[in-house]
């Protein structure tokens, strides 16, 4: 049994209890199929998807900035400072990754997958993502 599954099986398992079903020993099937099957029971115990949490965390606002002033450390305020001389600062693509791989281990985030949310949250003409705002400006991961 390799690693992938061994974690997939843990994770089946937590997931089991919280839905008091029965746990798994071990798993004869492919991978694949195990993990839509944590897929499948992770969103019976847990509410919301992968797509709602990321653009959520997508359009959070960590902070603003002058846009007079140069991007740097002493250039930070609270996000409720709002005014046309302030610019939004989101989150790093690499802090949203991590945010959701803590709240769906399950799951294959990247960054290109953000990014493609990202797009769809930009072009209005998504229905599902019509009621979000990106934040003017991401702060890049070093």
């Amino acid at each position: 049994m390799n690693v992938a599954v061994e974690r997939l099986i843990k994770r089946h398992n937590e997931l089991a209890r919280a839905a008091k079903i029965q746990k798994l020993d071990r798993w004869d099937g492919t991978s694949d199929d195990l993990r839509a099957r944590v897929v499948g029971l992770r969103t019976k115990t847990h509410p919301g998807s992968l797509g709602a949490a990321a653009a959520k965390l997508l359009c959070k606002i960590d902070y603003v900035e002058k846009r007079s002033v140069p991007i740097g450390p002493t250039n930070k305020y609270k996000a409720a400072a709002s005014s046309a001389e302030f610019r939004t600062v989101g989150l790093p693509y690499a802090e949203i990754e991590m945010r959701l791989r803590e709240r769906f281990p399950e799951s294959q985030v990247t960054n290109g997958a953000l990014r493609w949310y990202a797009t769809k949250i930009a072009d209005l003409r998504y229905a599902r993502f019509r009621n979000y705002t990106l934040p003017e400006r991401r702060p890049r991961s070093r």
